[in-house]
């Protein structure tokens, strides 16, 4: 897709710089076959140009990277949308199927653009197509008579007299001997230069590039110089100029219906046609114009050329990245739960970090890094251990829960406030010795252990198992305890004769002093 982008692009652009030359330039000078030429050879390197390779050695390096078509990079940037949509509805309750409706939400705005562009560019070539066909069974089915080279078709059907390729046709019923033969030499000039190809090539650009206005006014400037070749050369055969242009007008005086992709004797330009008719020629040294021809393809071509498949590749990809972090900003909030025999919630933090998601516990600052699998799912996968998060949105599309290890629902919390910091007490090395021991908690079959050791401020604690870390706690009460990073909080009980028995973690663990 990105490819057929960068070809249209391209040839746009080509094609409406070199009409804007002819336009500004050329179009009013009497030099109809060199502008012929011009023409041809303008559509011709729009559509041939974009296909040819870009050359590093030809392009400087800095051209390439700030040359004038970068913002066509941040015009595609704010079209191209690679991501599907987020799905309004809770993946959980949905069989994984891709719908057809999925799958066009699924496509990216420029995807959409490039497949409307498609569709209303096969209807133009298949109304093109017609246009010859139906062209062709008209002849066919005419009265045909050859003659030097060219097939006359007589005709008694109301309608201007105009040639195809070597084919006349004419209904000699509606003009007089005179116009007659002014209509014969003036198609003839066309069928001997071959003027219908250039018509159909002309045609066929536009149907391919029908949405730059530009392209329809080279074609009928194309068509119009054609005529301006015609009408000069049934002059210079020395054919009355007044007597020729007043069977123009008089056959513009008979509405009837034309046949498209023909070269008409009562063109519908007849004001500017006659104006040229009146107009002295060109002095030859206005052919200096001409000369810029050629630098101005070449200049062209090197603007044009940097914008390739590799530098828009590179830079969507920056884009789809910075997108798709932009969209996981969605998830983005602090989500609350109650474990089981807890008093109070528990809460995480979700943070889009470039294209994952980063959950922080806030009882002890743990992080875990998740990536998308689904519109609404991602996975952390560390060893063998696999952990989902599933996220649910309401009807408005905003998140509201996530599902962490497909049992514990978090819901999200609108109105959460860190907790306020704590402020530390001082207590006696002799009671901090109090606390000091080894600590344990059973758990699916498996006994931890914690080890607590006096500080001069406070405890330290120390995991004795997996990867063994140390935690520093400062008192709050002189049975509880507090930690700032990671946010942890340690409640000791005592019993009946001052001994420290046992340490509630998190509000939620219950670890017993042991001897072992």
């Amino acid at each position: 897709m990105s490819a057929l982008f960068i070809y249209l692009v391209k040839a746009n652009l080509l094609i409406s710089t070199l009409f804007l030359f002819y336009f500004l330039l050329l179009k009013n000078e009497k030099f109809f076959r060199l502008n012929r030429f011009f023409i041809l050879g303008g559509l011709a390197l729009s559509m041939i140009l974009p296909l040819m390779p870009a050359s590093d050695n030809f392009v400087h390096p800095i051209q390439q990277e700030h040359g004038a078509l970068h913002n066509l990079l941040a015009i595609y940037s704010h079209i191209n949308i690679p991501d599907t949509p987020f799905l309004t509805v809770d993946q959980r309750t949905l069989p994984q199927q891709v719908s057809i409706v999925d799958f066009i939400k699924g496509l990216s705005l420029l995807q959409i653009l490039l497949c409307f562009y498609g569709l209303i560019t096969a209807v133009l070539l298949v109304r093109f197509v017609f246009q010859v066909l139906r062209l062709a069974a008209f002849i066919k089915n005419s009265e045909q008579r050859p003659k030097d080279g060219i097939i006359y078709c007589s005709t008694d059907r109301e309608i201007p007299p105009f040639s195809f390729f070597h084919y006349l046709v004419l209904n000699e019923a509606q003009h007089s001997s005179e116009q007659i033969q002014q209509i014969i030499l003036h198609e003839k000039v066309h069928i001997r230069q071959g003027h219908t190809i250039d018509l159909l090539f002309s045609e066929l650009v536009s149907v391919f590039l029908w949405m730059n206005p530009l392209v329809l006014l080279l074609k009928r400037h194309a068509k119009l110089n054609l005529e301006y070749i015609a009408d000069e050369n049934v002059l210079g055969t020395g054919t009355d100029k007044k007597s020729y242009q007043l069977s123009i007008l008089q056959s513009c005086f008979r509405p009837a219906a034309a046949y498209p992709l023909t070269n008409l004797f009562n063109s519908s330009k007849l004001k500017l046609r006659i104006k040229m008719m009146n107009t002295k020629r060109t002095s030859n040294s206005h052919l200096y114009k001409y000369l810029f021809v050629l630098p101005l393809i070449v200049a062209t071509y090197v603007v044009v050329m940097p914008l390739n498949a590799r530098s828009l590749q590179m830079n969507t990809q920056k884009i789809n990245a910075e997108r798709k972090a932009q969209k996981l900003k969605a998830f983005e909030g602090y989500y609350t739960f109650t474990f089981p025999n807890d008093k109070e919630p528990s809460y995480i933090q979700i943070t889009a970090k470039d294209s994952t998601l980063i959950l922080k516990q806030i009882w002890d600052g743990k992080e875990i890094t998740f990536k998308q699998t689904a519109p609404l799912e991602f996975l952390n996968q560390e060893g063998e251990l696999k952990f989902p998060l599933k996220f649910t949105k309401d009807e408005k599309g905003n998140i509201t829960q996530v599902l962490a290890f497909n049992t514990d629902l978090w819901n999200r919390a609108k109105d959460y406030k860190p907790p306020v910091a704590k402020t530390a007490i001082r207590l006696s090395p002799e009671q901090l010795k109090t606390f000091e021991g080894v600590y344990g908690l059973e758990e699916r079959g498996e006994t931890h252990y914690l080890q607590f050791t006096a500080t001069d401020t406070g405890l330290i604690l120390k995991q004795k198992w997996g990867e063994e870390k140390e935690i520093a706690f400062r008192p709050e009460t002189e049975l509880d305890f507090f930690c700032d990073a990671p946010v942890f909080t340690l409640k000791f009980t005592k019993n009946g004769e001052g001994v420290i028995t046992q340490v509630l973690a998190f509000n939620r663990d219950l670890w017993v002093r042991t001897n072992k």
